[in-house]
């Protein structure tokens, strides 16, 4: 996320989180800057979106 925000792009777009999240682990999820949280069958069938980032120090 923080090189969302450095980018400045962060406020233009929102951050989706799925796949492993349990009740003990979504204040993390929420922490790390997920917008959304999917989970269950809200992501079965959703289009793909073919994306990478290479994050750099």
């Amino acid at each position: 996320m923080t090189a969302a925000r450095t980018g400045g792009w962060r406020e233009q777009v929102q951050i989706a989180f799925a796949g492993g999240v349990t009740p003990d682990g979504l204040e993390a999820v929420i922490a790390a800057g997920a917008d959304i949280v999917d989970v269950g069958r809200a992501i079965i069938d959703a289009p793909l979106l073919d994306l990478s980032m290479d994050v750099a120090e």
